[in-house]
This record gives C-alpha cells, sequence and structure tokens, in this order.
C-alpha cells in the first residue's frame, strides 16, 4: 500500500494524523511526498475539530508547560521535539533566492565558462507569481 501526497500538503500537522502516518509507515506503507513543506508545521484543531489553532512559538501557547505534546509550532522545535525527516526522510528548508541571479550564475556556468545551450537563459525574466502568502508573517 501506497500514500502520495502530490503538492505541498499539511498532512501529519495534527498530532493524530502524524502519528497515523507513522503507524502506516511502521506497517510497510509506503509514504510519498512531491510537494514542500509536508509535515512541517503543529496544528492542533479546537473543540469540534473545525478550528485550527497553530501558534507560531511554543511560548506563546496556552498549553506550553502544562502540555507541551500538543503545543504548536514547527515540528522539529522545543519543547518537544519531532523532525518531519522522522517520516519523509528530508529535513526542509526553505532558502529563498533572487530567481534572477540564480539564473544569470546558471548561464554563466562552472568558472565562468558558459554552455552554448545557456546562451540565452541569463534574458529570462521570470514572472512575478502572486502567493497567497505575500505579506504573511
Amino acid at each position: 500500500m501506497s500514500l502520495v501526497t502530490i503538492r505541498r500538503a499539511r498532512l501529519g500537522a495534527a498530532l493524530a494524523v502524524r502519528n497515523a502516518l507513522v503507524q502506516a509507515r511502521d506497517a510497510g506503507t509506503n509514504l510519498s511526498f512531491l510537494g514542500a513543506n509536508a509535515v512541517y508545521r503543529h496544528i492542533r484543531f479546537a473543540a469540534g475539530d473545525r478550528v485550527v489553532i497553530c501558534y507560531k512559538a511554543a511560548a506563546l501557547d496556552p498549553l506550553y508547560g502544562r502540555d507541551n505534546v500538543q503545543t504548536t509550532q514547527q515540528w522539529r522545535d522545543p519543547p518537544d521535539p519531532r523532525p518531519e525527516s522522522v517520516i519523509t526522510g528530508v529535513f526542509y528548508e526553505c532558502n529563498p533566492v533572487a530567481t534572477q541571479n540564480l539564473l544569470r550564475a546558471f548561464a554563466a556556468g562552472p568558472a565562468g565558462r558558459a554552455h552554448p545551450a545557456h546562451d540565452n537563459l541569463a534574458q529570462v525574466k521570470p514572472p512575478r507569481i502572486p502567493s497567497l502568502y505575500d505579506g504573511v508573517d
């Protein structure tokens, strides 16, 4: 049996879902995460399972110091660190780059020697794609 996610899924964000993923993996289910940032931030649901609770820092969470297993923050962070790599096999890193600079460096090739196939690559101006997360802290 396999579980495949094909985009930026928040699978594993809630403790019960994360525990079910670990149990399925341990029982032999193949897990494939084809998007970024899977199992990254711990959330919990308020009573009724319709309101998501997610503090960016555990110390801000009212459960901090009382029920650290349920505090919300990145899974890898204290007070109860459980990195996403335990499930996904990789440690997620977000390293923003200036796409234009990256394209220019790629077009120049190693030691500044350009490959003929990359002649026009440095001229490419990638479109600006608005994001739902623009301006979100």
